[in-house]
């Protein structure tokens, strides 16, 4: 890359005419389209070794906001997905789990957005785990097939609606870089039909990438665009599937006219209504790619000269071994440090960057030490043990001599028995027991961890100069 050429980059990444998918809109009343729903949303920026995914784990998480604010998913029912945690075992995990919670009539959700790959045979395609290795052998291995995934979800639902924004040939994003060097792109792969009731809808077979100008796999961005109301063609409100694909393509056909194929979609119904109240107006497409590119073609504005490539590539590589990470076993990892970070460590370095997670992990860190705090569980019982003993001594002074004894015997015992039964129930319990998470609890502790690493990981992108 030229330095003229990555400073261009640099200058369209940092204002995009796209507009943002990933707030909660506002809905008025509180949606009630998915409260029998589910969903498992899965999005992979970072693979182990795989080339990178601008913006996948973002657009799931975009995916996650909407299904759960918007179309109203229940948080315990939602899973999220992102970057390490995308493995084979998982994905499957995922579906087995979500397939069991959706209720009457409700709708199964599958996102995924990351690498994708040829099965064997031709006849399905793979979704790449995050931890496969540049390898036929490991992304055989390390994947899941459409149709195995779409075989572990499949329950009592009413639908199931899948989006898959991956290729399929065998190629990275850019449609250039094989994920296994040497090999070549295939052909589309051949694929059955999907399992009764169910709506697939996936990228292009020969190729994704993201829209020009933006940093954002460009289906499952348009697609969720197209839910949020711009695919509303009718402009009644309720966005189709068949609407929802027909935005997507005709997005694609404008802003990436060499797409070796559009989009397509599989199964039925088409005419499920995937979004109820979509009112949001959608971007001027022309306007926003003519805006793009024209930012790739201005001479770069920029203080000083440019970074050389050399130098763009050794600070790539530097704020590699500086990024933040998931694994498969949810360790938070950096290349340069042998250790797996704290959520102390999480804390204290993006307090200043996401104030409101660090918070909140603070917050539920200390709530999750009450239950195994020995002094949350010893103290209250023993204190009002001996509270309630010496209550007990004080009966028994004030006995006459006759019964004391008795008195003694009784009163003792009694007191410290009642008395520290007292403080068991009444502080030991309600204090140790607030330290066990709800679904809900620990679906935003995920949320506010890679809140955390987000921010650190662009604020070190920042120092760098590559933002």
């Amino acid at each position: 890359m030229t330095s003229t050429l990555a400073a261009l980059v640099l200058v369209a990444a940092a204002s995009s005419p796209w507009p943002a998918i990933d707030d909660a809109q506002d809905v008025g009343a509180l949606p009630i389209a998915g409260a029998h729903d589910a969903a498992l949303i899965a999005g992979v920026s970072r693979p182990f070794v795989l080339p990178p995914i601008a913006g996948g784990a973002e657009n799931a998480t975009a995916w996650f906001t909407w299904l759960t604010r918007v179309r109203g998913v229940p948080l315990a029912h939602a899973h999220l997905l992102r970057d390490g945690e995308v493995t084979r075992e998982r994905l499957l995990a995922a579906a087995e789990k979500a397939r069991t919670e959706v209720g009457p009539g409700g709708t199964l959700w599958i996102v995924y957005v990351g690498h994708g790959a040829p099965a064997p045979g031709g006849d399905d395609g793979l979704l790449v785990g995050a931890d496969a290795q540049a390898t036929e052998l490991s992304i055989r291995e390390r994947s899941v097939a459409q149709s195995q995934l779409l075989a572990a979800a499949r329950g009592a639902q009413r639908t199931t609606v899948a989006i898959f924004d991956a290729s399929f040939s065998g190629m990275a994003n850019d449609g250039v870089t094989p994920l296994v060097p040497g090999s070549q792109a295939t052909a589309p792969v051949r694929r059955s039909a999907p399992p009764v009731a169910t709506v697939v809808l996936s990228a292009s077979d020969g190729g994704t990438g993201p829209l020009p100008g933006h940093d954002r796999p460009a289906f499952s961005y348009l697609l969720l665009g197209a839910l949020r109301g711009w695919g509303d063609v009718d402009a009644d409100g309720r966005v189709t599937a068949t609407e929802a694909l027909g935005y997507a393509a005709r997005a694609l056909m404008v802003a990436q006219p060499d797409l070796p194929r559009a989009p397509g979609a599989r199964g039925a119904p088409l005419d499920v209504v995937m979004a109820e109240n979509a009112r949001e107006h959608g971007p001027d497409l022309a306007q926003a790619v003519m805006a793009a590119r024209a930012r790739a073609a201005a001479p770069p504005v920029a203080v000083s000269a440019p970074v050389p490539a050399a130098q763009l590539d050794a600070r790539e590589a530097e704020y590699r071994e500086r990024e933040i990470y998931q694994s498969f076993d949810r360790k938070w990892l950096r290349r340069d440090r042998p250790e797996p970070l704290t959520r102390v460590d999480l804390v204290d370095q993006g307090r200043p960057l996401a104030p409101g997670a660090a918070r909140f992990l603070e917050e539920t860190s200390v709530r999750q030490s009450r239950l195994g705090n020995p002094l949350v569980w010893v103290l209250p019982p023993v204190g009002g043990a001996l509270l309630g003993a010496g209550a007990g001594v004080a009966v028994g002074a004030a006995t006459p001599a006759t019964h004391q004894a008795l008195a003694y015997s009784l009163a003792v015992p009694l007191g410290a028995i009642l008395v520290g039964g007292v403080g068991t129930l009444a502080i030991s319990l309600p204090l140790g027991l607030s330290g066990i998470l709800s679904d809900d609890d620990k679906h935003r502790l995920d949320n506010a961890e890679h809140e955390l690493a987000d921010a650190i990981n662009a604020s070190e992108r920042k120092k760098l100069g590559l933002e």
